[in-house]
């Protein structure tokens, strides 16, 4: 299971400059070769607050494959770069192989486009620092979508420790699978197993998700 929280750009933020109350955060998708993807296309479909005006993929099957799942309206480009100049986004949503967030981001920051990616930020720590700086100096915000820290069951399970329903934590264990075993695309696990384009593995995988409960 995975999902999308939209942040709707109000008071002060880039999409609220000239918008009226009932206007739509223009998103962008980047990347089609991370199978979260498809859930977080119905995902923006059923936000209203959000409108899905593009999506940057050279595949064709992939291409092929999400025409079918977004409106007409969505125009499509092989080249994200062509894509931020022309649809002109207010936010993107970026579904890629990790070693690939921080060019992107670079792209967005110049343009003060507000930038969401696929857990994990980044394949090392020198990237994500990077990605932050970026962010801050363009004033633009940096999400990461580790969907357990936000879901409903997570937060429930947080606030019954909190008021002491819970005993003391004492460890934690996370239990870590294969995405081929799990049944991932072809496309997701060309790059899932590749140690420069994943940045280390299951560890990277799954285990961010033990290290982010733990935080």
């Amino acid at each position: 299971m995975v999902g999308f929280a939209v942040i709707v750009l109000r008071g002060g933020g880039v999409a609220a400059q000239g918008q009226g109350a009932e206007a739509k955060t223009r998103l962008a998708i980047v990347g089609l070769d991370h199978d979260h993807v498809w859930s977080l296309l119905e995902d923006i479909a059923a936000e209203p607050s959000a409108q899905l005006v593009a999506i940057a993929e050279s595949d064709p099957l992939l291409v092929s494959r999400a025409q079918k799942a977004v409106p007409a309206s969505v125009k499509f480009y092989s080249d994200y770069v062509t894509m931020l100049n022309e649809a002109r986004p207010e936010a993107v949503v970026v579904a890629t192989s990790n070693d690939r967030h921080l060019e992107i981001l670079r792209q967005c920051a110049k343009r003060h486009i507000h930038y969401s990616t696929e857990k994990p930020i980044a394949t090392n720590a020198k990237d994500a620092r990077e990605m932050e700086r970026l962010t801050q100096e363009a004033n633009i915000k940096l999400m990461v979508n580790y969907w357990n820290a936000w879901v409903a069951p997570s937060h429930a399970l947080f606030h019954r420790m909190k008021v002491g329903e819970v005993g003391p934590v004492h460890r934690i264990t996370v239990q870590y699978g294969g995405p081929r075993e799990i049944g991932v695309t072809p496309q997701f696990a060309n790059w899932l197993y590749d140690p420069a384009k994943n940045g280390g593995g299951a560890i990277i995988d799954f285990g961010c998700y033990g290290a982010e409960l733990s935080l």
